[in-house]
């Protein structure tokens, strides 16, 4: 029992002496301190990094949607036939920052034929899970594309063509040494050596453009707006997954339906298809009065404008408003079903469809001074041979901010350094560097090294230079 009463009297004296200790919240809140007054302290001799404003204060983005026709001779049949291709022209506006594109996706929620529910987001409020939101719908990057439109690229009948006379030229000449004639075999030899390539030629395959033009505009992840310009990408998205039929066939014959939906209240076919004739038939006349309103946002203030000038057509014009406004008032007031129907029939139109894209802005690493950590040398240079012998000697720096950068040495006029010469194979975090000696360097003495990052000419930008890296020359020397 001894060893255990000699145990319960410890207990309290250590507790009495951790308790002289601060407790853990107390050192975190210590450590939290002097951090933030380190990192104040590093701060003022760091790099200086422009901070870059949101992706939406600087990112504008316009939308084109490419109709199938066209679509079918730039990017193939296959292409036209599966995606709804819309061309997006990106600015970046930002005077200090990169726009890098992750994504690029539309938004269907506020479509009368998408949106439904709002769906649910698995994982919420779950700090180790993310998902999809609902009602978007993301481009197909371009290299699923261009692999599509590659293999339906040797199925198209052009190829099936030019392979099935291929084969059977083929077969022919196989079976040549049966026939005596010698004009057979002669027509056999013209058949697989002039017919077929013919074919061929005059029946060009557009595919390895058409393979050429998503690679260079498909939407690619990753891709980079450069500050101050613009550039244009291509989305691909699937038609299936937001349009079936018979609205699938109206968008690929008639997508101007779709921007400009009150067309289908004049289109016999497309009301039969939809069963609306009647609701239609209805809201016809009161379109006129209904189109009005978007037309004239300010008929309802114009007692409160400034009298216009007495001339005989703004007075017609005045008088033609008025009329309008009051008709239209009592038309509207007796056919609340027609509005409703119209409204309905406005949400139809692709205009409610919303096309973002989604990235970050993030600095210019062109503009960034680079930083230089250390040193080395291949050789041994706290050798008196390295310095006191003519010849190249090789060096690498480590290095942040430093890709496409120029070693260079302050001193090496003074003291008979020539030749500083950067590797252009250099890595992103490393310059690879020659130079060479024409005379003895002292021990003793302080060079120092800068990276020279050249500027744009085009854009009128200045070279860019690094704060100098001090190295100390240190040999040892034969005693005299």
């Amino acid at each position: 029992m001894q060893p255990h009463i000699t145990r319960l009297f410890f207990v309290p004296a250590m507790l009495c002496a951790f308790s002289q200790f601060p407790s853990r919240a107390e050192t975190h809140a210590l450590d939290k301190e002097k951090s933030a007054v380190m990192l104040e302290t590093e701060a003022k001799g760091g790099v200086v990094l422009p901070a870059p404003n949101t992706v939406n204060a600087n990112v504008g983005v316009k939308a084109v949607l490419l109709t199938q026709g066209a679509v079918g001779r730039l990017f193939g049949k296959e292409i036209a036939h599966t995606y709804a291709v819309v061309q997006l022209t990106i600015s970046n506006k930002s005077a200090d920052a990169a726009f890098v594109l992750h994504s690029a996706f539309i938004d269907t929620s506020q479509w009368a034929l998408g949106g439904g529910t709002k769906g649910f987001q698995s994982g919420q409020g779950n700090p180790t899970t993310t998902g999809t939101l609902p009602n978007q719908i993301s481009s197909v990057e371009s290299r699923i594309a261009r692999g599509q439109l590659l293999d339906a690229q040797q199925w198209s009948a052009r190829n099936w063509t030019v392979r099935l006379l291929t084969v059977a030229g083929s077969l022919a000449s196989g079976y040549s040494f049966a026939f005596k004639e010698t004009g057979i075999a002669k027509g056999i030899a013209a058949f697989s050596g002039s017919l077929v390539p013919g074919v061929a030629f005059a029946w060009p395959d557009g595919a390895v453009a058409q393979l050429n033009r998503i690679s260079d505009f498909g939407y690619q992840t990753n891709k980079t707006i450069g500050k101050q310009s613009a550039d244009i990408i291509v989305c691909f998205f699937p038609i299936d997954m937001f349009l079936s039929k018979p609205f699938r066939q109206i968008f690929l014959d008639s997508p101007g339906l779709f921007l400009s939906p009150y067309q289908i209240l004049f289109n016999k076919k497309i009301l039969e298809d939809l069963h609306i004739e009647k609701q239609a038939a209805a809201a016809i006349p009161v379109h006129q009065c209904y189109s009005r309103i978007f037309e004239l946002p300010t008929v309802k203030n114009r007692k409160d404008r400034t009298p216009a000038p007495a001339e005989e057509s703004e007075t017609l014009r005045r008088a033609v408003d008025d009329a309008i406004v009051s008709k239209c008032k009592s038309d509207l007031d007796a056919n609340k079903d027609s509005l409703i129907f119209l409204d309905y029939i406005g949400r139809f139109g692709l205009q409610n469809i919303g096309v973002y894209v989604d990235g970050i802005m993030t600095v210019d690493v062109d503009t960034v001074p680079a930083s230089i950590d250390d040193v080395s040398f291949a050789n041994d240079a706290t050798q008196s041979a390295f310095w006191n012998t003519n010849g190249q000697q090789n060096g690498t720096l480590l290095c942040r901010f430093c890709q496409g950068g120029k070693v260079d040495i302050v001193e090496k006029d003074k003291l008979g350094i020539t030749n500083v010469t950067t590797a252009d194979d250099s890595p992103n975090d490393k310059l690879n560097f020659s130079f060479m000696i024409t005379k003895a360097v002292s021990t003793g003495t302080i060079i120092h090294f800068v990276i020279t990052k050249p500027g744009d000419q085009k854009k009128g930008t200045k070279d860019v230079k690094s704060a100098p890296f001090s190295y100390s020359i240190n040999y040892a020397t034969a005693p005299k």
